[in-house]
């Protein structure tokens, strides 16, 4: 594993994890309105 690696993978992580939740919560939101 190269250094420098995991931060990289973290912060694809994080912002795949807030783009997730801002799409879920945008559908959720049209669901209930």
């Amino acid at each position: 594993m190269q250094p420098g690696k995991p931060k990289l993978n973290a912060l694809i992580e994080h912002f795949n994890r807030t783009y997730c939740t801002k799409i879920f919560n945008f559908h959720l939101f049209r669901m209930l309105y």
